[in-house]
């Protein structure tokens, strides 16, 4: 979606515009973290996919430390200046226009209080290698380490659209019984434009489901492959919801329409 530049108290209405997915032989590898870690049991490097030793995740407590916290990556790790990163923040109503206003990574720091909320994020492949000693399966052969818990630390969602979005009151009751919030990352996948997913609008808007924009983690601004500059926490959701290297925020009528909110992380039940 090609979106011009706009100033941050601003509103414009664009039409979504589909852009090429990348051709997994294309993806740009060369920026990657260093990978020295030994302590990890890597599955795989082009994407980045690595868990903790079941005894190291044990042992380090509640708190997870950062540097075994397991990586979970659908691309390669993008670069992002911290100083240039927008967010765009946009309401679908009933048309397919969608309209954008845009705050900076210094807007979500410095406008609201930072909130901080310790959450567990497993992913939901999670000891797939017990299903794999049953019959082949598809997706990464995760042990038992694709679990891990931090303090993250952010905006609250439910402050950011409520001051951003300019939801009317008495649409409010509907869209919260009807809406979803979409979230899409500033990165490059095969499988579609850019990695994404969604949650129900109600849970992003309600004080008590501790939905953030974490900037910070365990103390420390993001690192990279943890997302850098931002991400989404939704706890009590697999972590693919947890979308990382975030770039926009949409309220909309349906959820996600990317890959891995209607492909991918779903349960279909036989016919």
């Amino acid at each position: 979606m090609n979106l011009s530049p706009h100033q941050n108290d601003n509103t414009s209405t664009v039409h979504s515009s589909a852009q090429p997915r990348a051709d997994e032989g294309l993806l740009d590898y060369s920026h990657e973290p260093s990978w020295t870690q030994s302590n990890l049991l890597v599955h795989c490097e082009k994407p980045f996919n690595a868990e903790p030793p079941l005894p190291a995740l044990v042992n380090a407590g509640q708190i997870t430390p950062t540097d075994i916290f397991f990586k979970r990556n659908h691309g390669p790790i993008p670069d992002i200046s911290l100083e240039n990163h927008q967010i765009y923040i946009g309401v679908q109503r009933n048309t397919p226009d969608i309209e954008w206003k845009v705050i900076s990574m210094r807007d979500i720091i410095n406008k609201w209080p930072k909130a901080t909320v310790t959450a567990t994020i497993q992913c939901a492949g999670n000891r797939r290698d017990g299903l794999a000693a049953v019959k082949e399966v598809s997706g990464v052969i995760w042990k038992s380490g694709a679990v891990s818990t931090a303090a993250w630390s952010g905006a609250r969602l439910c402050d950011v659209i409520r001051d951003v979005a300019d939801i009317p009151a008495d649409d409010l009751s509907r869209m919260l019984r009807d809406f979803h919030v979409s979230f899409e990352a500033d990165d490059h996948v095969c499988e579609d434009v850019c990695y994404g997913g969604s949650i129900p609008f109600r849970k992003a808007m309600d004080p008590l489901g501790d939905v953030i924009l974490a900037y910070e983690m365990n103390g420390q601004p993001l690192a990279r492959e943890h997302g850098f500059p931002l991400r989404v926490i939704v706890p009590g959701f697999i972590g693919a919801r947890s979308v990382k290297f975030l770039k926009k925020i949409i309220v909309q009528p349906q959820e996600s329409t990317l890959f891995f909110q209607r492909r991918d992380y779903k349960i279909f039940a036989p016919t």
